[in-house]
């Protein structure tokens, strides 16, 4: 078979697939690597979208302490708890707002807490004191009124007019515990009272004069008591001062403090969209290197994939050329086969049918010995020629097998006793061991089973030794249902199979052990064997020990069928056949091989036949419209007018006893196939070259109707 040389295309594109393998991970790999630096721009861009609200914190902060100063100094002056609520709840937002700031910044220590909480616990004590001091003048007043003091001098009327005032007095309780700084402090931001303070309420009388005349004093009022009310009076004032002034420095120091803190978080919040606009724009930048690095990654990809694809293409058009090739080698050496063969079986055909015509009784032994040679190498050449035949088919496809019910028995034991004959020649015996019920029938193609068997045991035969033994064992396994599996061993005591030589046992025009032995041969038959074997749907193998012998099994499932069909009668043996039965018939003779003719001649002179011979189907064709034959013989392959279309001719001629004239083809390349084709063309028989005189005898015998053994 023609040798394809695809092995070093398939390496390099089997390489050339790993290198895109190993390309495509890199680029998933980029692909990724890009995926995660995407990811990093997008959390980039989501924290510069984020709004930052510290600055409106801050800003909230300082208009709240705007308000809670005006609403401290609007409380101080008109005593209305409503300011000093709002006072309080606006201080307890800003330190819950600078609080919240804090935590924000990582717990950084700040002291404006500290700055709010002092400033809210000195404007409560000083609350508290300045209430205490009016309640105490007010009741010191009204006891003056009360004692029945003597008025004083008139004076000129004056428009007064006279503000009541009811302030509530918290009184504590003596009994109670002193608390600390920091809980009075946690207290007054929360805005939360002692459950046991009592709170009194007094009536406070101020008068507002229309005139600008100091009011007048009771007669008896002591001065002491009055210069002590100036001097605690003096003292509320300079408290008051001291709290306005302390107040100020504290919203001082707290604007300040929030204008400081308000600049570093800008500072900050500059800083961090810097840092994230440089890290986005790095970012982008590996971005866009990568994206390149990806398209030329693809371009490349492309240019190989491409490259690839080329090569592919034109290793599948090597593939296919050089299968066409290879089939047209097949297709011709096949041809070549059929056609050596055949050519090879035209003389073979006169070499077998001459030696056949000669009469041995009328030989010394000398010519009856060389007459014997000549046959025994007929014999050879024949199968050497027939192996040749059925490689070609096999080859070809040409050969199929004709599935029809046998028996396996029969069939074996037929092989035995043909072979026993070439078995005796070197005191070898051969020794059937059928574990077959003689009724068991299968089907199959026999022929092509019993060729098998011929093979193996010929094999067996001239590898084995005089005075050796070959057995022959045939079984059935037990397989459930129709299906059974035929099991044949062929085992001899022959010189065996070395073990290296086990595995191509079987391959086409392998001989070994043949030179060793001295044994010529084509190495095809165990090559057939298996190819059979095989069409069969069933396994051969082999067993052998060097000096031993060898053992072939082969396993073929087959059917069970009814009963067996009557084997075909090129196959029979010689039919009783009288010499009255062809007497006064005349026979019409084509062949373009003149030995051929003169053999034909030869047999049909010495069974009492008449005869015409011809070179061409042309000339056939007239001698047969122009004459009357019994029956026509013709070469199927033959120039220009071949034996089919001569058979054509006849089975279309216009006279019906001539249409009806039996035709017998013989050829030297014939099949299964080929016999159903010659049938449907009209030919009654065909005969393959070389064919022995007792076939010829029984198709001629069938040709004219005499019925012999089947």
């Amino acid at each position: 078979m023609m040798k394809i040389p695809l092995r070093p295309l398939s390496r390099a594109l089997f390489i050339w697939t790993i290198l895109l393998v190993v390309i495509l991970g890199s680029f998933v790999f980029v692909i990724l690597l890009t995926r995660v630096k995407s990811q990093t721009i997008r959390q980039n861009i989501q924290e510069l979208s984020k709004d930052v609200n510290g600055y409106q914190r801050i800003d909230t902060c300082i208009s709240l302490l705007y308000v809670a100063e005006n609403n401290s100094r609007l409380f101080i002056i008109t005593q209305d708890s409503a300011y000093f609520r709002s006072f309080t709840s606006q201080l307890q937002t800003v330190s819950n707002i600078l609080t919240e700031f804090e935590t924000e910044r990582n717990h950084r220590p700040s002291a404006l807490s500290g700055l709010v909480e002092s400033k809210r616990e000195r404007n409560d004590e000083f609350i508290r004191m300045k209430i205490l001091v009016d309640s105490l003048f007010a009741l010191s007043v009204q006891r003056s009124e009360q004692g029945g003091q003597e008025p004083a001098p008139q004076r000129p009327a004056i428009k007064v007019k006279k503000t009541s005032k009811v302030d509530s007095v918290i009184v504590e309780d003596p009994q109670k515990k002193k608390r600390g700084l920091f809980k009075r402090i946690a207290d007054a931001i929360s805005n939360k009272g002692d459950n046991d303070v009592t709170k009194e309420k007094t009536k406070v009388i101020i008068q507002r004069d229309s005139l600008i005349i100091p009011p007048m004093l009771p007669r008896d009022l002591d001065l002491s008591r009055y210069e002590e009310y100036n001097r605690v009076k003096r003292q509320l004032n300079d408290a008051e001062r001291r709290l306005l002034f302390l107040n100020g420095e504290l919203f001082a120091n707290l604007q300040l403090t929030l204008k400081t803190l308000k600049a570093a978080e800008e500072e900050k919040a500059r800083a961090v969209r810097r840092l994230l606009l440089s890290e986005t724009s790095d970012e982008f930048e590996e971005v866009n290197l990568l994206f390149w690095a990806g398209a030329m990654v693809v371009m490349l990809m492309t240019i190989i994939i491409i490259r690839n694809l080329v090569k592919l293409y034109r290793n599948d058009v090597t593939i296919v050329r050089y299968a066409s090739m290879a089939t047209e080698a097949a297709k011709q050496k096949g041809e070549f086969l059929a056609q050596v063969t055949h050519e090879i079986r035209t003389p073979l055909n006169a070499i077998i049918g001459f030696s056949q015509l000669m009469d041995t009784q009328r030989l010394d032994g000398q010519e009856k010995e060389s007459v014997d040679a000549i046959q025994s190498s007929s014999r050879i050449l024949l199968t050497l020629v027939n192996d040749l035949l059925d490689f070609s088919k096999l080859e070809s496809g040409k050969l199929t097998l004709q599935y029809q019910p046998f028996n396996p028995v029969d069939a074996v034991n037929e092989v035995v006793a043909l072979m026993r004959v070439l078995a005796s020649e070197k005191n070898i015996e051969i020794e059937p061991k059928i574990a077959i019920g003689n009724r068991v029938c299968l089907l199959g193609d026999e022929f092509r089973v019993k060729q098998v068997v011929i093979n193996l045991l010929s094999n067996a035969i001239k590898f084995t030794p005089a005075r050796g033994k070959v057995v022959v064992e045939a079984s059935l396994d037990q397989s459930e249902g129709q299906k059974k599996c035929l099991k044949i061993r062929v085992k001899d005591s022959g010189i065996g199979i070395a073990p290296e030589h086990l595995k191509e046992i079987f391959e086409d025009f392998k001989q070994i052990g043949a030179a060793s032995a001295g044994k010529p041969g084509t190495g095809l038959g165990l090559a057939i064997c298996k190819r059979i074997v095989e069409l069969h749907g069933g396994k051969i193998s082999v067993e052998s020990v060097v000096g031993k012998g060898s053992e072939f099994k082969i396993g073929i499932p087959m059917t069970v069928a009814e009963k067996a069909s009557a084997p075909p009668q090129v196959r029979s043996t010689l039919p009783e056949v009288s010499l009255a039965d062809f007497k006064g018939k005349k026979v019409l003779v084509a062949d373009d091989t003149k030995l051929n003719l003169v053999l034909m001649s030869r047999l049909l002179e010495k069974h009492g036949l008449a005869f015409d011979l011809v070179g061409s189907g042309d000339d056939a064709l007239d001698r047969f419209e122009s004459g009357h034959y019994d029956l026509v013989i013709t070469d199927i392959h033959m120039p220009g007018m071949d034996g089919t279309e001569l058979t054509r001719h006849i089975r279309r001629s216009t006279d019906p006893t001539k249409a009806a004239i039996p035709v017998i083809g013989f050829t030297g390349d014939l099949s299964d196939r080929d016999k159903d084709y010659y049938a449907a063309l009209g030919i009654s028989g065909v005969l393959n070259k070389p064919f022995s005189e007792k076939e010829f005898l029984t198709v001629l015998s069938h040709a004219f109707g005499t019925q012999g053994t089947r």
